[in-house]
């Protein structure tokens, strides 16, 4: 081992004290100086305050993941040319799948023979754009940290566009800091183009929305499909609001508040024509005189977010986008509905895969309904809910599939999966097409 190796600095990410303790006694061997972290918030104030040549990186830690730590570091003015060797779990499709976005030197699957690791860390540092200082001290001062918004973001960028010039680095960077380069930033950040976009044909929405799970990231998504529109705002991965455009009444708050039994019909009109005349939202409006309760309005928001996401599952076309922030408006911190990606994920892949078998009997809603001889006498045979009595009260030989909706009131979802129950029951049975177009109930 030469002189040059024994000085190097690796520092060892992983949340495993295994993992820790071999990589320490495998590298400490070899004659590398070996610094370990167990959480991935301290990996960026270690690395900044004693520079290593290399960085071995969990993906999987909880709280802060190594996606996370893998962009705090390249936004870093001081840190962005460290080499990074990612470490993934074997069998971690997702990890795998996106590792190659992170732009790192090299990857690494746990569990690794000692043999495989000391390949991989050498084959890591020759790779390093210029040779390891074993211990950079930061000017506190004028770097930017990540709790400095949107400054972090683009004076790490400019400090990288400087060529390695600590100096003019630093100077950018408290130049920005400064109130006029923060409203400078505020500007140019309007302007910044999506950090990911693409086709729903290529890549499911589901997978997109993973991902920003995975990398907890913080801005917002928007999706087409056709003239309809969701805006997901996300924090951290977890998703805050979901709003929609040209998606129908279902998906309106006073549908849902209606629905929901918060709000008569015509107390709905009333309240509409007076937020319009202020110029505010429906629920800002009823939670500030009184006719909602802020955890009613919480629950009708989430209720009214889950279904346009569970709406979205069902686009096989379309365009996304995702623009990146620093923070949410502070609107938007208002109301923790609590929405996970992965809770909206699992309960949207359920109602896909019911709306394929409503389909397979109403694949029009302009179809007409018609009970079916004797249903009455099965109906009460079967006992049936107090919900499906109600639908199948609307059925009456003359209104379509569209129509009974409309009578029976409810959520979509909700009516076409009764109406499903009640064909499959033989106590209704569809006729012919009023209008004859058929939809495609998968989109």
């Amino acid at each position: 081992m030469t002189k040059t190796q024994t000085s190097t600095r690796i520092l060892v990410a992983d949340d495993s004290t295994a993992v820790l303790s071999v990589a320490r006694r495998v590298l400490g061997d070899a004659g590398f100086d070996v610094a370990t972290v167990d959480h991935g918030a301290h990996v960026v104030n270690m690395a900044a305050t004693h520079r290593p040549g290399l960085i071995l990186l969990d993906l999987a830690m909880p709280q802060i993941n190594g996606f996370d730590v893998c962009r705090a570091l390249g936004e870093h003015p001081l840190l962005a040319d460290v080499p990074i060797v990612v470490m993934s779990t074997r069998g971690d499709a997702v990890a795998e799948r996106f590792v190659s976005a992170l732009e790192v030197t090299d990857h690494i699957t746990k569990p690794f023979s000692p043999e495989a690791l000391l390949a991989v860390v050498e084959h890591a540092l020759k790779q390093s754009p210029r040779p390891a200082s074993s211990a950079v001290e930061p000017s506190p001062a004028i770097v930017p940290t990540e709790s400095d918004g949107p400054c972090w973001s683009l004076a790490s960028h400019l400090a990288q566009a400087a060529g390695g010039n600590k100096r003019l680095a630093q100077t950018l960077c408290a130049a920005l800091m400064s109130p006029e380069g923060s409203a400078l930033v505020r500007e140019v950040g309007a302007m910044v183009p999506p950090a990911l976009l693409g086709d729903l044909a290529v890549v499911p929405i589901a997978e997109v929305l993973q991902l920003l799970a995975l990398q907890r990231q913080t801005g917002f998504l928007t999706v087409r499909h056709g003239a309809a529109a969701i805006a997901v705002a996300v924090q951290r991965g977890s998703v805050r609001l979901v709003t929609g455009e040209n998606m129908g009444r279902d998906f309106l708050l006073g549908t849902i508040l209606v629905q929901e039994r918060l709000l008569r019909a015509d107390e709905l009109e009333a309240l509409l024509s007076a937020a319009a005349r202020t110029h505010e939202r429906l629920g800002e409006s009823m939670l500030r005189h009184g006719h909602l309760g802020r955890e009613d309005l919480v629950r009708v928001l989430r209720r009214q977010s889950s279904e346009l996401v569970y709406d979205m599952l069902r686009w096989r076309t379309g365009r996304f986008e995702f623009q990146r922030r620093d923070v949410l408006p502070a609107e938007l911190l208002e109301h923790d509905m609590g929405l996970g990606i992965d809770e909206l994920l699992m309960e949207g892949f359920r109602r896909v895969d019911e709306w394929r078998l409503i389909e397979a009997v109403l694949p029009s809603f302009d179809i007409v309904l018609a009970r079916t001889p004797g249903s009455s006498e099965r109906a009460a045979a079967q006992h049936l809910t107090e919900s499906e009595l109600s639908v199948l009260h609307q059925i009456d030989g003359q209104r379509s599939v569209r129509e009974v909706m409309a009578a029976a009131g409810g959520a979509t979802f909700d009516v076409a999966r009764l109406l499903y129950r009640l064909v499959s029951a033989h106590l209704a049975s569809p006729g012919t097409d009023v209008l004859a177009p058929t939809i495609d109930m998968l989109r």
